[in-house]
């Protein structure tokens, strides 16, 4: 398993959250490794309300190829063996799962 690089993740938690799903290039331009990369890149399938998927100008798609940012962040974090508090809502559980990474990095430069 390759090693992850500190300023890598810190650039990919910044583009990760609890509700985008983002081309695996935004991913592997912030210097993650590729095979970490190809492990998150699932091909997600479009529900309804609020699990329903649109490509970029708006229009709904049945499924994409992508990585779904919180999936990231749970993957970076159990490789890190980060520990995080449980939050209701995708984007709060988002929030402090990069806050804890965050901790976790300035935690080893003291």
């Amino acid at each position: 398993m390759e090693k992850l690089n500190k300023e890598a993740v810190l650039k990919a938690i910044e583009k990760a959250d609890g509700h985008t799903i983002l081309a695996p290039d935004v991913y592997l331009n912030a210097g993650l490794p590729s095979d970490f990369v190809r492990s998150v890149t699932r091909t997600l399938k479009s529900g309804t309300g609020k699990a329903a998927l649109y490509d970029p100008d708006g229009y709904p798609i049945a499924s994409v190829d992508g990585v779904y940012g919180l999936d990231l962040l749970y993957t970076l974090a159990d490789r890190l063996a980060v520990v995080y508090g449980f939050r209701h809502g995708r984007g709060s559980q988002a929030e402090a799962i990069q806050k804890a990474i965050k901790k976790h990095y300035e935690n080893q430069d003291v």
